[in-house]
């Protein structure tokens, strides 16, 4: 399984990295995580062909992690793209993601190719392709939310406060992805199912939390860092770490590739 970090950045605009994105690749299948703002110029700026990417997996609706697929998907269409495509959101997203598309004016009829969108259940396993498969479990990260639905919002649908954390599952390899947290607890996720590679973001959490979740974890054998806002508080507290801790971490940069599989 390789990996290619498309964009590396926070949600907060940056000349240095693009919204938070990366592509996961197996032999025949390509999987796209979240395309923020600017997905089309990051893919683009990797060298990553828009029409070899069979699907592409939401975490959640942040801007800086849905609002660039409406263009990615014209783009392909410029390009002629003749494979399916297939969006993954949680199955309480399919319709709201349905309608962003067509506020756009991305139809589906009139692309050329096939486009289908697709609700992935907490908890289950998601079968990709015969080398790839995933599972989501819900976080915490829009939480913060639901007060806002309570007061403001009452009696409208809560279907939008969904956020998941992933595992990804190859043939010899296992990737926790936390996707945006808000709680130390996200780090958690999959403690029981031995994860060898963590990416995770740097945004939303504590870098201690952090750093104790990977020491609990003994499976976790080198953990990229991504969706980073202050790199050089990042580098800072990296730097204080011993060798044989600091070793265990990368700071993900915008078209960094890694085969996840061979030893780092």
């Amino acid at each position: 399984m390789e990996i290619t970090f498309v964009g590396t950045g926070s949600g907060k605009v940056s000349l240095e990295r693009y919204f938070s994105s990366f592509l996961l690749s197996v032999p025949e299948y390509n999987l796209l995580v979240d395309a923020g703002d600017g997905a089309s110029r990051a893919l683009e700026q990797s060298r990553i062909d828009f029409n070899a990417i069979n699907s592409v997996l939401f975490s959640h609706f942040h801007p800086d992690h849905l609002n660039g697929i409406s263009s990615l998907i014209i783009q392909m269409k410029m390009r002629k793209r003749a494979i399916p495509l297939q969006l993954i959101v949680h199955e309480r997203l399919t319709e709201k993601l349905e309608e962003f598309l067509e506020t756009g004016y991305v139809f589906k009829e009139r692309l050329g190719f096939e486009l289908s969108i697709l609700g992935f259940k907490p908890q289950e396993s998601f079968f990709l392709s015969d080398n790839l498969s995933f599972k989501a479990v819900e976080n915490s990260h829009l939480k913060k939310y639901e007060g806002t639905f309570d007061v403001y919002k009452a009696g409208k649908d809560k279907s939008l406060l969904a956020s998941a954390g992933f595992l990804f599952i190859g043939e010899s390899i296992k990737v926790f992805y936390t996707g945006d947290a808000a709680d130390k607890s996200d780090l958690y996720l999959f403690k029981n199912e031995a994860p060898e590679i963590l990416i995770s973001e740097v945004t939303h959490i504590e870098f201690s939390d952090l750093l104790q979740a990977v020491k609990e974890q003994r499976s976790i054998r080198k953990t990229f860092l991504t969706h980073i806002g202050d790199e050089e508080s990042l580098k800072l507290q990296l730097e204080r770490l011993p060798l044989s801790e600091r070793e265990k971490f990368v700071i993900a940069f915008d078209g960094m590739k890694k085969d996840l599989a061979s030893p780092f």
